[in-house]
């Protein structure tokens, strides 16, 4: 009886631990999460049921930082979004991202290089692509900053990308805490017709520290996406995300483009309560607009604006 009971004691302490190490790594230890994560921001991603990771506008740079590695131009955005109509759930962002080619060409050597490469006019940048963003949600009782630089590059058919963050959370009579937090993303082609997209936030736990209280946990977050382009005009995707605090859900969504500078976006989301988006988007030369519009049946709706700026 002795070595029995004794038995079941080591299997007892044996299934805790593992028990304890699984329900860290799925979230699920009652512990206090800071708000600070990786929403999607811009409105292209909204209007196409917020898939973030697979948008390849100058707000990638909020999203999936590996879709800004074969930029060519330098460009700005400015992106605004209010959730459900609430003053107290806005937030503004805007960012800068720049190629880094350093190389110089004479006349001779470009009119080569387009002689000899005619199907592949648009040139990839030599040292890769940098950008800054700043972003603020909230209002003046509570607010979160996030100053973000990042890195991406890309080689032949796959794109690798990294951004820091400095996340910083202000609760009013309370003050302010903020930390680092790493963002890494990546996108493959698969062949002509799919691509992969993938991102994760926060995968090492950074947390905000706290001198009065609990310490807060920055949530954790990964995204995985397909998309499948038939033609220039269609646009096709699904994206898988998972917050290591909850159950993965899915996303679905769709772009239109039915004349050279207008686009068309529509999409759901499969959480707790569906979520419908739709949005519309407008290109002239230079300059790029776009609205979208999400609703939630219990929360109302969501809108989201962007505006940005190549040169």
């Amino acid at each position: 009886m002795a070595r029995i009971s004794k038995y079941y004691q080591i299997n007892r302490k044996i299934n805790l631990f593992f028990g304890l190490f699984f329900c860290f790594f799925l979230g699920k230890i009652q512990t206090s999460f800071a708000q600070i994560d990786a929403q999607n921001t811009g409105a292209i991603a909204q209007g196409m049921g917020n898939i973030s990771t697979i948008q390849k506008d100058a707000t990638a740079l909020l999203n999936n930082v590996a879709n800004i590695s074969n930029f060519n131009q330098y460009k700005a955005f400015l992106a605004y979004n209010l959730r459900h109509n609430q003053q107290s759930f806005q937030t503004i962002s805007i960012g800068f991202v720049a190629p880094l080619d350093f190389s110089k060409k004479n006349q001779s050597e470009i009119q080569e290089t387009k002689e000899n490469q005619p199907q592949n006019p648009k040139k990839l940048p030599k040292y890769g692509v940098v950008g800054l963003a700043l972003g603020r949600f909230g209002d003046n009782l509570y607010n979160e900053q996030k100053i973000s630089l990042a890195y991406a590059h890309q080689i032949e058919g796959a794109s690798i990308g990294v951004k820091v963050h400095y996340a910083q959370q202000y609760i009013k009579d309370f003050g302010s805490r903020g930390n680092f937090v790493v963002e890494i993303g990546g996108n493959v082609i698969l062949s002509k017709e799919f691509q992969a997209f993938f991102s994760a936030y926060n995968l090492t736990g950074s947390i905000l520290k706290s001198d009065f209280g609990e310490n807060l946990r920055i949530p954790s977050l990964v995204r995985v996406a397909l998309q499948y382009q038939p033609n220039q005009t269609l646009k096709i995707a699904t994206e898988l995300e998972k917050d290591l605090r909850y159950d993965p859900f899915l996303k679905i969504g769709a772009e239109y483009q039915p004349t050279k500078n207008f686009f068309l976006r529509t999409g759901i989301q499969t959480t707790q309560q569906v979520i419908l988006n739709g949005g519309a988007g407008f290109q002239a030369r230079k300059w790029r607009f776009d609205y979208s519009l999400a609703s939630q049946s219990i929360l109302g709706l969501s809108h989201s604006l962007a505006l940005q700026c190549s040169f």
